[in-house]
């Protein structure tokens, strides 16, 4: 068992259910519990308010917990858990825009954080997967002025990025995107911060239709392990509302000992909800 600021991270079997209380070797959620007995009934209207929408509520703990663990060697696979609607995905862009502000205010540092929401991507197969991920990197701007930094920091350091994301025309599209993942792990290995890469909603990957076997998937998985827990060189974060997507990783071959869980319950504390529905009234009141 690990001991993070802010929460704990284990390897449990089974996932605690919402409303009991966490056993001896389960999981537990990062900051507090789940307040069952505390229903936010704010309206329509301030739901709607720009201000709430922007909001980031309750997540202050875990955010620093996040940081912290990405700001650490890669030791194993991370799988983070949380019920829809319970602020699991805020909570991960919020640590990417706060990476990619540290970047452009000191111009260095840990490097972008590389973010995909497999909600409304086409991510049906493997070949699917693999064409998201090249988008991805080659949209991500954060990404392409922080390769410009380290370029002018670290002369010895000149990843050819263009061409290490081309597709290889002699293997698999799964087997080509992992290739060029490891190339680029590689060529930023001597830099002081390690890559993260998250996949939110990553319980779609389990729907690959046209993987006999789940031939593909498995491979995918063992570029994750070996990337994080045998060589260090990157953080790969798996996100899902879906808690029964460990059962089927572990069939898939992913062992209890190569991954670590993280569960996000619905709210922090009382005072952090209370502070949440005292600004949401308060702003429908100046509405």
């Amino acid at each position: 068992m690990l001991a993070v600021k802010g929460f704990t991270l284990s390897r449990p079997r089974a996932v605690p259910s919402r409303t009991s209380p966490p056993q001896l070797g389960q999981k537990v959620r990062l900051a507090g519990g789940l307040l069952s007995h505390l229903h936010l009934k704010a309206s329509a209207a301030a739901r709607s308010l720009s201000a709430a929408e922007d909001e980031f509520f309750n997540r202050k703990e875990e955010l620093a917990s996040l940081k912290e663990v990405f700001d650490d060697s890669p030791s194993e696979l991370l799988i983070l858990l949380g019920p829809a609607n319970c602020g699991k995905t805020k909570l991960l862009q919020e640590v990417k825009k706060d990476r990619e502000l540290a970047q452009a205010v000191i111009g260095e540092g840990p490097r972008p954080i590389l973010y995909l929401d497999c909600r409304g991507k086409d991510i049906s197969s493997p070949r699917q997967f693999a064409n998201v991920i090249r988008e991805l990197v080659a949209e991500d701007a954060a990404l392409k002025n922080w390769l410009q930094a380290i370029k002018l920091k670290f002369p010895g350091i000149e990843p050819d990025f263009e061409n290490m994301f081309k597709p290889a025309a002699d293997k698999a599209p799964m087997a080509s995107i992992i290739a060029s993942l490891t190339t680029f792990l590689e060529a930023v290995r001597p830099l002081p911060y390690k890559p993260v890469i998250i996949i939110d909603e990553a319980n779609v990957l389990m729907r690959w239709g046209d993987d006999p076997g789940h031939k593909q998937l498995k491979a995918l998985l063992d570029f994750f392990v070996r990337t994080t827990k045998q060589e260090h060189l990157g953080h790969f974060v798996l996100a899902s509302s879906e808690s029964f997507v460990i059962d089927f990783l572990e069939k898939e071959g992913l062992h209890t000992k190569q991954y670590v869980t993280q569960e996000i319950g619905d709210l922090a504390t009382i005072d952090e909800a209370k502070q949440f529905v005292e600004s949401l009234m308060l702003c429908e009141h100046r509405s």
